[in-house]
């Protein structure tokens, strides 16, 4: 695949991401936890993908015991670390300096990739890191807002930041070790799905599907619910595992910001949330950051082409 088909599969994931606040209050709405929520996003595309690898590829399953800390380090230290954390936050303090505590990912991937991968830290990387966490503070409007900022919340926030930095990690860990993006999902998924099951109340969350508590029609209920997994999950996390077989952690960390902003955009139409000027300056600021990271990756390109010739 040409290298700008790797760079679209990671916007597509981190638009897709985008959409998990529109799916996350229609399930909030129907009575359902953050964790019950969070475990639906683990459960569906696990179920999804067992059974497509059961159908197409059953050599997906094949992990060796000597490998299985990368899958152990994808579901739980990234994936279900980041979802608690971040909910957590969102609890201790304002939803504003959570997302903004939660995109410090970029900053922790392009640090630990340059440690363990060798990853140049660019003047285009500083750059657009630089542009999108200012762009982030405008966006949520954090600057703003007088926002109060726990100690134990701060933890927290930068906790979820790692966390949802460390996929990108143990995902380059395992594609390194040859494996291919579905097994490094699947996997993934699987452990999260065991953890995050044993701290969020499962049987309430039958029951507010198919009992009596349950709120909406079971029909409806299990749309949203597969819609979460699916959409918000298994598609955005298949793209970006797939995307960083062609391009670095550090730059797809950055590419992925634009999550916020669809997020943001989505707030203001769907939900009719207000949308000032520093709002705006924030969401260009984050395609500026973007563009950036696209600059580089373009100049990059062509210098290695000329090199060839």
């Amino acid at each position: 695949m040409p290298k700008f088909g790797y760079y679209g599969c990671i916007l597509i994931a981190g638009i897709l991401w985008g959409t998990t606040g529109f799916f996350n209050r229609a399930l909030s709405d129907l009575g359902f936890s953050s964790s019950q929520v969070l475990f639906f996003r683990c459960v569906v595309p696990l179920v999804l993908l067992g059974v497509y690898c059961l159908v197409k590829d059953r050599n997906a399953f094949k992990i060796k015991l000597k490998d299985i800390w990368v899958f152990l380090g994808s579901g739980l230290l990234a994936f279900t670390t980041f979802g608690l954390a971040y909910m957590q936050t969102q609890v201790e303090m304002s939803l504003s300096v959570a997302v903004v505590l939660l995109y410090t990912s970029p900053i922790w991937v392009v640090g630990l990739s340059a440690i363990l991968f060798k990853e140049k830290i660019t003047l285009g990387k500083v750059a657009a890191l630089i542009t999108i966490a200012l762009g982030a503070m405008l966006t949520t409007g954090v600057l703003t807002s007088g926002a109060i900022v726990t100690p134990t919340g701060l933890v927290l926030g930068l906790v979820s930041g790692l966390g949802y930095g460390l996929y990108s990690i143990f995902t380059r860990f395992g594609l390194n070790k040859g494996y291919k993006a579905i097994t490094i999902t699947f996997y993934t998924f699987l452990f999260s799905t065991i953890v995050v099951g044993c701290i969020c109340d499962v049987p309430e969350a039958i029951e507010l599907t198919f009992g009596a508590a349950a709120l909406a029609p079971v029909y409806e209920t299990v749309f949203w619910q597969i819609c979460i997994g699916v959409v918000t999950c298994l598609m955005p996390y298949a793209f970006y595992t797939f995307g960083l077989q062609g391009v670095e952690n550090g730059r797809a960390s950055i590419l992925a910001t634009i999550e916020m902003v669809v997020a943001t955009l989505l707030g203001v139409v769907v939900f009719a949330e207000a949308f000032t000027v520093e709002n705006g300056v924030g969401v260009a600021l984050v395609f500026v950051g973007i563009l950036l990271a696209n600059i580089t990756l373009t100049r990059r390109m062509e210098n290695r082409q000329s090199t060839s010739e």
